[in-house]
């Protein structure tokens, strides 16, 4: 009837068991180190952490597609298993840092202003940058901020290199610095099978040679019931590419 309560209901192929192994928790994360020319050591792991987000807390994913998972975060590691369509796994994310951005600062100045909602704020730590100097672009963060290192330290900020007077290639040119390379991330999962077998499964790549590349065949279920997406949707999109 027209009056009746609205009700969710959920697609049977996304109600996943009620048991699945537990998850061993996320190992610590290290400090970065940096060589001799105080530039960061890579690859580098942030465990529990994906792009622009903090991904902690474990998820079910569904596989839409079959798939394979392999014994590290490396594209030429060894295959581990293989996942057929239609399977219910666990999984925690990572991000691996592979390259750096590069960010060359065009004039001595400091910067002691950071980004808000309201415009400018002062910064809690003001840095001194110099001429000639290179910034190191690691990650991005939420709404346009970034962690970069300088001089061995770590710092976040806004796009301080960037422009909106400009598009394209040439937003990344401020009358403070420019950004010549951007970082490389990958966003690796950490999947656990029902049978306990676990191995990585690459999501996502974002960096200089491609702005971002996402791969299907393994679907965050919290996601797709959030978003009333599905399996049919994802493959479609996929084939549209």
């Amino acid at each position: 009837p027209a009056d009746s309560a609205a009700v969710t209901v959920r697609r049977p192929e996304l109600v996943p068991p009620t048991r699945l192994p537990a998850l061993a928790p996320a190992p610590e994360n290290e400090p970065m180190e940096f060589d001799d020319e105080s530039v960061p050591v890579l690859p580098f792991v942030l465990h529990g952490e994906c792009e622009a987000e903090s991904c902690t807390r474990n998820i079910v994913a569904y596989s839409c597609m079959a798939t394979t998972l392999l014994a590290d975060t490396d594209d030429s590691a060894k295959v581990v298993a293989r996942i057929p369509e239609g399977e219910f796994v666990q999984a925690r994310r990572d991000l691996v840092l592979r390259s750096v951005g590069i960010v060359v600062v065009k004039q001595d100045f400091q910067l002691y202003w950071d980004d808000s909602r309201n415009g400018f704020v002062p910064r809690a730590d003001t840095v001194d940058l110099a001429e000639g100097d290179t910034v190191y672009l690691l990650r991005a963060l939420d709404r346009g901020r970034w962690t970069w290192a300088y001089q061995r330290r770590l710092h976040e900020s806004g796009e301080f290199w960037a422009t909106t007077a400009r598009n394209g290639a040439k937003r990344m040119e401020s009358e403070y610095a420019a950004r010549r390379v951007a970082p490389t991330r990958e966003e690796w999962w950490q999947v656990t099978r029902r049978d306990g077998t676990t191995g990585w499964w690459l999501h996502s790549v974002n960096g200089a040679r491609v702005r971002e590349e996402q791969y299907d065949e393994l679907q965050s279920v919290p996601r797709m019931q959030r978003e009333g997406d599905d399996c049919t949707k994802v493959k479609a999109r996929r084939t549209s590419r």
